[in-house]
């Protein structure tokens, strides 16, 4: 798996993808995670992913080209195990920033903003409910 697959790791010739960027988080396990990790910001089926297509009809796209058949319940799982992923490096980003500055001109409200880890903390957890209400 990649594990950062996004449209900005892509590289484009016309309308093809020419290449694939970012590999250093490239893993042996479950490609369903790319899968989760694309999806991932997304609320409802309806919504957009990567302003392209809406979540339901990426999951389709993705059944269609790979054999497999996610259902909601799946890519519900995914995009949690996904914006767990991406908080645990938020952290780590943010503990990062921590020990390389002087922590007398650093505010930490300011640096959570940044890495984004209240974003993911609410979006962890309204996936979890829509999990659970499955």
């Amino acid at each position: 798996m990649h594990g950062d697959f996004r449209l900005a790791n892509l590289v484009w010739q016309e309308d093809r993808v020419a290449g694939i960027l970012d590999w250093e988080t490239a893993r042996f396990g479950n490609p369903l995670f790319d899968v989760g990790w694309m999806c991932m910001s997304a609320r409802s089926g309806d919504d957009p992913i990567m302003g392209l297509v809406s979540r339901d009809q990426f999951v389709e796209l993705y059944n269609a080209a790979s054999g497999r058949r996610m259902d909601e319940r799946d890519v519900l799982l995914w995009q949690i195990a996904a914006a767990w992923v991406r908080g645990c490096t938020e952290l780590r980003l943010l503990d990062l920033a921590l020990q390389s500055e002087d922590p007398a001109l650093i505010d930490v409200r300011d640096l959570s903003w940044q890495f984004g880890s209240h974003r993911t903390d609410a979006e962890l957890l309204r996936l979890i409910e829509q999990f659970e209400a499955l």
